[in-house]
């Protein structure tokens, strides 16, 4: 029985079937390797989705305390006015003025948060789309893989076939 089974086309085959094996492994790995990659730059993309709402967050707590801080301030340029007798056109511009510094640290404030969050966004678009092309490129060699172990079995067994086996 033994000698039944070291024949050279018992051989052949037990190779042919590790072949077949080792093809099929290799091009699932591929499929689970470009699935891995997808996997980690969603990841990164989620975390820089996270990083741009924390921008805007502290873009809003930042416009709250200057709005805070500017209504205090008015408070006590209007309170130093009056005891220094500056009434009526004066102290509104004086008022004026600060109600327009105000507002372009706030429009500063805004700029700056939106265009962090739009690198951010964009940031995150690349990771998503260069994952989705990564779970392609795998699934891609996947299959390349697998047409080319089927082509090693096809010419194996043309090759067997012409030698009358």
């Amino acid at each position: 029985m033994g000698q039944n089974f070291l024949k050279q086309e018992n051989i052949e085959n037990i190779g042919l079937a590790l072949n077949i094996g080792g093809g099929i492994y290799s091009a699932s790995q591929a499929v689970q390797e470009g699935q891995a990659e997808q996997a980690y730059y969603n990841t990164l993309a989620q975390i820089t989705e996270r990083q741009a709402s924390n921008i805007q967050q502290a873009a809003s707590r930042d416009i709250a305390a200057l709005n805070k801080e500017g209504k205090v301030f008015k408070a006590s340029q209007t309170a130093a006015s009056a005891a220094s007798g500056m009434t009526g056109q004066a102290l509104e511009d004086l008022l004026m003025d600060t109600t327009t510094k105000m507002k372009l640290d706030e429009l500063a404030i805004k700029q700056n948060a939106s265009s962090q969050v739009i690198d951010l966004q964009n940031q995150a678009l690349f990771s998503r789309v260069s994952g989705k092309y990564a779970a392609r490129a795998g699934r891609a060699k996947g299959y390349a893989t697998l047409l080319g172990t089927a082509g090693q079995v096809a010419d194996y067994w043309y090759k067997r076939k012409q030698q009358g086996g």
